[in-house]
């Protein structure tokens, strides 16, 4: 609104006088300009400043002017002069208050009222009363209901509360834009239908009106309608748990929750109400705190829409209800309910118990088959036991296999008790080797002879026709060689460092089968030194040496022929071609020579020395000595007084020769010195005793070992007899040991102090004798023994480990673990056989 201009007329002229004089500073007085007549002219008052015109008027251009003049159209101060300031309510430029704002500019109706004479109550001695504005009555909306934030999917009462002293014509409930209740007197409340609103949040204002005052509250609430998500994570259904484990429960769960509550098997464990947000909830149940076996996991989730939806999940999971589990390692278990458990003697035996929930009581014990206890520990600090020698503990001779038996039990923390009631097969057998002939074929494809390679350690057998490689260790097939004719001879091993080992044999016909132990190698060589050749005796070795691009084996190998014995020095050659691989072949005979003694040779036997130049070989009863690098013969001894075929004669540092004349006389010799000695052991055996062959002959520290078979009334034993050899003398027997049952074809061996006899009776027998054990019961002589379970007809070997015996029935050979630190130079012993098929190893 315009200011109001203000006219000076004639009947105000005493007035303009007046403020005129004053606007001039008192005495001052300036003519008064006039605009036109006198008569009703507006009358002009000169103005230098602001001050000098009278309010409402203004100093514009040196007169004093209506605020009509002044300038009318302002955007800013800077369209207004210095000393006054655009009022944008107007746009007009108007004068600066004292304090530097802009004067109030009437309206003409407020210039009217401050022209009216003030009131009586408000003139005072000279000051003015300053009246107080007027404060409106507070109006106070608050809802009692729901609260800001609630969730809510239903039919909702909407409860308001108005503070105010003021009369209230009505309160309007609003949601969104919908009126949902008007109430005019309190309580005021309103019914609001959730359900028909969409998921999400919702604003709802309450409004106090109270004439044209208006006050209003808002809060926003949450509609929902779907019931809450949750789902187990962990733990995983039949899930397990032992004592010191926490059941970490997973959950995904979402949708307003309120709580989530977790029970086992129905019972409240925990209610979560915390709820982290876009993570997994999570929570730990010690489940030492849970009773072994099956229980049920179940996790209800409620929102938080008056606590009414809720949905839940459950999963099953295991606390430990399994006793503690006992182990006896390397025991091999059968399938047998109790199992039965196998374990070789000298296997180191380790036991204990384990349980996931730890151990807090056991209780093991070892007993022999006398019920005696061997091994008994009662504390868990005392595991896990090492056992490391179990045939150590028995005391007094032991047959394998033995029986022990295992009483045991076992706590874990739970309290849930295992008892283990085992019975183990304590036994020597390390493996089997079963080359899977048939059954009629028994006691024709036996298993006869043996030799292994110190080497590779490879074992090598014959099996009627066939010789097999054998690996020592689990008794694995590695090759084998096949001949048309049955084989005759134990094998020999040729040997050399850094080239493979070659092995020979020879069958019926005494064709040689030579077969280089490589792996690369696949071919099995075979050479007939004579059409007309039968009764072989095995090749012994003679020499093994370097040759360009390979080695060269001479071997001596000598059998029957139609009216005499042959013997020849072979060479096999195994060199590489010009391409690099590699060829074997026997080259011609360095010599021949023809022994006119008809009887089956003997093996040779050639002196471990090579300076020395003789070999002998037995034939009938005659020892012949023989020139190692032309053949030729050197000397012959003839044993006994009757001219009669006798059972061969073998020879070493120390040799023995039956007499066929007499069942009962043995002679007794070196190899280059003949001891004409005989014993007779009608003395100590008995005279309805007949012996019908020698064995082996062994000799160790000066005593030679006898193993032969003898012939009583009714029955066939056998016999081992130590003999002393003294200073060229032999001595008495020191002591016998008799065998229930026929020695077979195998002779006994030796290592280090212990000889192993075999046995050929139903079950087979191996005994373990200490040979220098002072005792004539013959008894107290046996460290232990193995029944194999069939007749022992086969090889009796001793690996070149020292760790194993190998012997053989009709179809299988077997290995049998035994004590000792290994096949030293102190332990082994220069073992031979006097039949020409029962000839052991000879190195060079």
């Amino acid at each position: 609104m315009r200011a109001a201009s203000i006219k000076i007329t004639q009947g105000a002229w005493l007035l303009a006088v007046l403020v005129g004089f004053w606007a001039c500073g008192g005495g001052s007085a300036q003519p008064l300009e006039t605009d036109g007549d006198a008569e009703g002219a507006e009358q002009i008052i000169p103005c230098e400043t602001l001050v000098d015109c009278p309010p409402p008027l203004v100093c514009i251009d040196g007169r004093c002017l209506s605020s009509e003049d002044s300038i009318d159209d302002c955007e800013s101060n800077l369209d207004c002069p210095a000393t006054m300031k655009c009022d944008l309510t107007y746009n007009r430029c108007v004068p600066l208050s004292e304090d530097g704002d802009i004067d109030d500019i009437d309206t003409p109706d407020q210039a009217e009222e401050d022209e009216r004479e003030p009131e009586e109550d408000e003139i005072g001695d000279g000051d003015t009363e300053e009246e107080e504005p007027d404060i409106p009555e507070p109006i106070l909306v608050t809802f009692i209901s729901p609260k800001d934030g609630e969730v809510m999917d239903d039919l909702v009462a909407i409860a308001v509360d108005v503070d105010s002293e003021l009369p209230i014509d009505r309160v309007e409930i609003v949601v969104f834009s919908e009126t949902v209740a008007v109430v005019e007197q309190p309580p005021y409340v309103g019914e609001w239908d959730a359900s028909a609103f969409e998921e999400g949040a919702v604003e709802i204002r309450a409004s106090a009106f109270s004439g044209e005052r208006v006050e209003s509250a808002r809060i926003t609430v949450v509609v929902d309608h779907s019931y809450p998500a949750v789902e187990i994570v962990s733990p995983t259904d039949g899930q397990s748990f032992y004592f010191p484990d926490q059941i970490q429960v997973s959950l995904n769960a979402g949708d307003n929750l309120k709580t989530v509550e977790l029970f086992i098997d129905g019972t409240l464990a925990t209610t979560i109400r915390n709820f982290p947000e876009d993570q997994p909830i999570t929570h730990a149940i010690p489940a030492e705190s849970q009773t072994p076996g099956a229980h049920t996991l179940t996790a209800r989730a409620t929102d938080k829409v008056n606590g009414h939806l809720t949905t839940e999940d459950s999963v099953e999971f295991q606390i430990d209800a399994e006793g503690p589990v006992l182990l006896m390692d390397p025991v091999q278990w059968n399938e047998e309910n109790p199992p039965k458990g196998y374990l070789t003697a000298e296997s180191a035996l380790t036991v204990r118990f384990e349980d996931p929930s730890g151990l807090s009581e056991i209780y093991f014990e070892l007993k022999d088959p006398q019920n005696r206890s061997l091994i008994k520990v009662e504390s868990p600090e005392a595991l896990p036991l090492v056992i490391s020698n179990l045939s150590a503990l028995f005391q007094g001779t032991v047959v394998f296999p033995v029986d022990v038996f295992v009483l045991a039990s076992a706590s874990d923390r739970f309290g849930n008790e295992s008892i283990f009631t085992r019975t183990i097969t304590l036994g020597r057998l390390r493996w089997t080797y079963d080359p899977g002939l048939p059954n009629p074929y028994a006691g024709y494809h036996q298993v006869a002879s043996s030799a292994a390679s110190t080497q590779t350690g490879n074992i090598y057998v014959t099996l009627f026709d066939e010789l097999h490689a054998i690996e020592s260790t689990e008794g694995q097939p590695v090759w084998q060689c096949d001949s048309f004719y049955a084989l005759a001879t134990t094998p020999v091993v040729a040997e050399m460092f850094g080239f493979a080992p070659v092995v020979f044999v020879a069958d019926v016909r005494g064709k040689i089968i030579a077969r280089v132990d490589d792996p690369e190698e696949t071919v099995c060589v075979e050479y007939e030194p004579d059409t007309e050749l039968t009764q072989p005796a095995a090749p012994a070795v003679d020499s093994v040496t370097a040759v360009v691009g390979g080695y060269s084996v001479k071997l001596v190998y000598c059998a029957q022929k139609v009216s005499d014995s042959k013997c020849f020095m072979l060479e096999f050659l195994h060199v590489q071609n010009e391409e690099g691989d590699w060829e074997s072949a026997f080259a011609t005979p360095v010599w021949t020579r023809t022994l006119a003694n008809l009887a089956p040779p003997s093996s040779p036997v050639i002196p471990r020395s090579n300076d020395y130049e003789l070999l002998s070989v037995g034939t009938g009863d005659t020892l012949q000595q023989i020139e190692r690098a032309t053949g030729d013969r050197k000397n012959s001894f003839k044993f006994f007084t009757q001219d009669q075929t006798i059972r061969t004669v073998s020879a070493n540092t120390v040799g023995v020769g039956l007499n066929a004349a007499s069942d009962k006389e043995f002679h007794v010799f070196t190899w280059n010195l003949l001891v004409r000695e005989s014993i007779n052991f009608s003395t100590a055996v008995g005279d309805a005793d007949i012996f019908l062959a020698n064995q082996v002959i062994a000799d160790r520290e000066g005593t030679f070992f006898l193993s032969t078979r003898q012939m009583r009334i009714g029955a066939l034993k056998g016999i081992v007899v130590a003999i002393p050899f003294v200073q060229l003398e032999v001595g008495d027997p020191m002591w016998e040991f008799q065998i229930d049952g026929l020695m077979g074809g195998t002779p006994a061996v030796g290592v280090g102090d212990i000889l192993y006899v075999p046995s050929g009776n139903a079950s087979g027998r191996i005994w373990a004798l200490d040979i220098y054990k002072e005792t004539a019961n013959q008894d107290e002589r046996i460290l232990w023994s193995v029944q194999p379970g069939s007749p022992v007809f086969g090889p009796l070997l001793i690996t070149p480990a020292g760790d194993l015996i190998v012997v053989g029935d009709d179809l299988k050979v077997r290995a049998y673990d035994i004590p000792g630190t290994g096949m030293d130079d102190e332990a082994a012993w220069p073992m031979h056989q006097a039949r020409p098929q029962r000839t052991g190893v000879y190195y060079p």
